[in-house]
Parts: C-alpha cells; structure tokens; sequence
C-alpha cells in the first residue's frame, strides 16, 4: 500500500497537464450508501462514443452537477442516464435507479471552465424513490454560509485515481478528505493562471497530493454543519492534478441558491 501511495505522489509531481476535469487522487473506497446523493450520470455523444461526470441528487426529480460536462458535446440526450445508489460500477447492486434526462439547464453565464458559472441541472424522466442508499443532499441555506475554515470536507467520485490511471475494477465510489482555502490565499496561489472568482471555492493541500481532479467533474463537495452534510461545491476544475499549491477548484453552491431554486423549486434547507 505504501508502495502504491509513493507510486501516485511521484506520477503528480512529474505531471506537467495545464488544467484538468476532475478525479479523484489518494482516495480511499466510501462505505456503501455513505453518501447517498452521489450520482453516476453517464453522457451519450454522437457516434458511439460516451463519457461521464459526476452529480448529486437535490431532489427526487433534479441532479445538480457542471456545466462543462455537457457543453460543446453534441448530447443524444435520450440515450443519457443517470443512476442513483451506485456504489460498484463493476458489480451493480438492486439498491441502484436509474433514470434519463428528460431536460439539461445549463447556467447562461457559463462558457469557459476558468471564468466560472459552472453549474448544469438535470431533470429526471420520473422520481426516485428514496432509501437508504438514495437520498438528497443540503443546499446551503443561503449566500452568507461561511465554509472558509471547514475542516472536515470530502469529495466524492469514480474517477482516475492518478493522471490518466483509471480507477481499477470493481471501481468502488472513492472519497477524498479536503479542507476549505480562503478565496484571497487561493487567489495567490493561481494568480498568474486564472482569477479566482467569488462564486468558486478551493479545497485542498498546499502539499498537494490528494484532490478532486478526470471523470469526477460535476461531483459534489460536501462538509459537515450543524450536523448535516451540507454541499459547498461542485467539482469543476484544477491546473495539473493534486499538485503542490494547486488546490482543487470548486463552483460555490452557495453562489446560486436563487439559480437553481427558480428552476427547480428547491432551496437551501439544512
């Protein structure tokens, strides 16, 4: 294991990538039904070529997930799904629903990764049933929740586990422990390769080797509040991936609470 672990932290420092969609690094498998909102949303593009992102369940009709998943692709959209109660992508479980994409809402302002907006909606072609093993997520409950010292964060997802290193069968659902970085040190830290904006957040280590970074795009950032798990981000991107003062950059759910209550009708309720 050990091994294992020097082996990943050599493939981050020698990766030279500029930025990346989002996967998991120096994750360890999630208990089933530990995080009961992840969803496994599965892309069918043109041709027969596919790909997949991330998502967390705020509804039992609506999946919350980014924008940049889905755009600049030509979506056959009937043909994508999404599956809740995943936990082996290898070995499915019956504690599994899935379900299409009856309408994708992308957020208006968005058109470019690094200058943010990076949110997209999914409306499901009929609810879920909850259980123990699907369940929604919190919202915040409204812009002023300040996550800015949150320590205890994880971020979840199937992704690679290492740059262009696939997460090995039976492909458990792996999470991530990351601690929030103000906005003005994260600022400092990528001043020279993007603006970091108010409506995205960072998590991560100055030391680097564990972060959200190809196939978790869209994922959520959950930290713990009063209790409740609540969602603080969604996984959007990073330069390189669980580099040294390089943190993992998230959208700000917090940010757009009005966004994503108008078209769905749900809003913060921890």
């Amino acid at each position: 294991m050990q091994l294992l672990f020097w082996i990943l932290l050599l493939s981050i420092y020698v990766s030279s990538s500029p930025v990346s969609w989002s996967f998991i690094v120096g994750g360890q498998d999630a208990k089933m039904g530990e995080f009961p909102w992840q969803a496994y949303i599965f892309i069918q593009l043109n041709g027969t070529h596919g790909s997949y992102c991330g998502g967390s369940l705020i509804s039992e009709h609506w999946v919350l997930s980014a924008a940049h998943c889905f755009n600049g692709s030509s979506i056959i959209m009937e043909k994508s799904t999404v599956t809740l109660g995943a936990y082996s992508l290898a070995q499915p479980t019956n504690h599994e629903e899935k379900r299409s994409v009856a309408q994708l809402i992308l957020h208006k302002r968005y058109h470019k990764v690094e200058k943010g907006f990076d949110l997209a909606l999914l409306q499901l072609d009929r609810r879920v049933r909850f259980s123990d093993f699907i369940r929604t997520v919190a919202l915040p409950l409204d812009n002023s929740d300040d996550f800015a010292d949150a320590k205890k964060c994880w971020v979840t997802g199937w992704g690679d586990i290492s740059e262009k290193e696939e997460l090995p069968n039976p492909r458990i659902l792996q999470k991530v422990r990351v601690p929030i970085i103000n906005n003005k040190q994260c600022g400092d830290l990528y001043k020279a390769n993007c603006t970091i904006r108010d409506e995205m957040i960072c998590a991560g280590y100055l030391k680097g080797g564990m972060d959200s970074c190809q196939g978790d795009s869209g994922g959520p950032l959950v930290c713990k509040k009063k209790g409740e798990w609540i969602q603080t981000g969604i996984v959007s991107f990073g330069y390189g991936c669980a580099k040294p003062r390089q943190p993992g950059i998230y959208t700000r759910t917090s940010s757009f609470l009005p966004w994503i209550k108008e078209h769905t009708g749900v809003a913060g309720f921890y």
